[in-house]
């Protein structure tokens, strides 16, 4: 836990946001897998103070429904009276109780493959063919954000923070986030388009993000013929924990990935409202597949992309991939494809979109009472304002993230700096704020 008061006066959260995604990681596995800022008070009126918080964190341990649930639990911490925290604490530190408490990995929660060993066997040769013969996504057409030539190097950051970050190392490219709020009418609306549908909101929140590409790449290439148009493609990561019956509130890093969602290209000379439709429906069919819980019947299905062979498939895919990033001389050599290598998809995906639904569920305003009798008891109450998320991006990456309340919906975008040309950013969350308010952007 880093104090930011101790050495600066004001901290501009946005700024100092940028510097830890730009600069030497923050965080050393070999001491901790998260570290903590807490930036300078400000007073408000009526003896209420703003606190707020930095929190980084290896992805080997959280992700985004992980990260709301440890924002709500820490908000209950900080609410709970210092004697009782006291008291907890010799319990809390005996080795134990961090057994105990400590989350399981995610692959301690794979469901055993049911029947004889002759079954589960054949089960394996299954998927293991059915990854072979797939057949692999169209190509989609690339994200229209990118530069025509991607910077070489990243920029060095100015060592406005030397106190508390490690400038002596640049990353090799910078990673940079944008942040886009529907407006309550463009919510409302997006709502009301998604009830008559038919579909979830999740799956409008994709048909969104897919028509603002398709609106963008339209706008960069406008004589590309309607025929030759290639569809969009969001690559998503997965919630593994209902395919393995996982119902508490999520504790640690669980994921799972998709070869990705594909919407048809559809011209922006067509009624939006009926664009919109359309797509969300396409997400719709897509996505339900990985939103059911999983059944004993869908463990016979037949196909490489069922949902009975999700958690089968993403671990071959996770054995491949650790073995391709091991020095060669620490690789075991182990295939697990065999004679039968995997039908991969050759194409990238346009973009990443990862929704988590609504978070005022999780974590919302107004939790903790900040006056009244109960507050002056306490002397000391927190409550929630507003969180914000992000990563640090890999080569060529454009993640958006999705969630929201009955009121708004926002969207977090994280992306490489080196190959994404900002100014086309700020146009994409523009477009983001207006498709669905008759092209005007919304006002907030």
């Amino acid at each position: 836990m880093h104090f930011q008061d101790d050495h600066y006066g004001h901290v501009d959260t946005s700024d100092f946001y940028r510097h830890c995604q730009n600069t030497a990681r923050v965080v050393d596995p070999y001491s901790a897998l998260a570290k903590l800022f807490v930036l300078p008070m400000e007073t408000l009126p009526g003896g209420i103070s703003r606190v707020r918080f930095l929190l980084v964190a290896a992805h080997q341990i959280s992700e985004g429904l992980t990260m709301y649930s440890w924002m709500s639990h820490f908000l209950s911490l900080l609410n709970t009276p210092d004697s009782e925290l006291s008291a907890s604490l010799p319990k809390l530190l005996e080795p134990e109780s961090f057994q105990k408490r400590l989350p399981l990995p995610q692959e301690d929660h794979y469901p055993p493959i049911r029947g004889t060993r002759a079954r589960q066997r054949w089960f394996w040769t299954l998927t293991l063919i059915l990854r072979h013969i797939r057949k692999p996504l169209p190509p989609a057409f690339p994200n229209p954000l990118r530069r025509l030539i991607p910077r070489p190097h990243a920029t060095p950051m100015s060592p406005t923070y030397d106190k508390t970050l490690n400038y002596n190392r640049t990353p090799p490219l910078n990673s940079f986030a944008c942040q886009s709020i529907l407006s309550p009418s463009t919510t409302a609306r997006l709502h009301r388009l998604c009830r008559e549908a038919g579909v979830s909101i999740g799956s409008g929140c994709f048909a969104l993000c897919g028509m603002v590409m398709m609106e963008l790449e339209e706008a960069r290439h406008p004589y590309t013929p309607a025929a030759s148009r290639k569809p969009f493609i969001g690559s998503f990561p997965l919630n593994p924990r209902q395919f393995f019956n996982h119902h508490a509130a999520p504790d640690s890093l669980m994921l799972a990935f998709s070869d990705g969602l594909v919407l048809p290209f559809l011209s922006s000379d067509l009624d939006p409202e009926g664009r919109f439709r359309l797509l969300a429906r396409s997400a719709h069919r897509q996505l339900r597949i990985y939103q059911k819980r999983l059944r004993k019947e869908d463990e016979a299905k037949l196909g490489a992309r069922s949902p009975g062979r999700v958690i089968a498939t993403n671990y071959i895919a996770a054995v491949e991939r650790a073995e391709a990033k091991l020095p060669p001389q620490l690789r075991t050599g182990v295939n697990p494809q065999g004679a039968y290598p995997a039908n991969v998809n050759f194409s990238g995906a346009t973009c990443g979109v990862s929704s988590v639904g609504r978070t005022d569920a999780m974590l919302k305003q107004g939790t903790y009472s900040l006056d009244g009798k109960e507050a002056v008891e306490k002397r000391f109450a927190a409550d929630f304002r507003s969180l914000d998320m992000g990563v640090r991006v890999r080569d060529d990456e454009f993640l958006i993230g999705i969630g929201g309340s009955a009121e708004h919906v926002f969207v977090n975008v994280s992306y490489d700096a080196n190959a994404i040309d900002e100014v086309r950013v700020e146009e994409w969350r523009r477009r983001m704020e207006g498709v669905l308010e008759g092209g005007e952007t919304a006002r907030l």
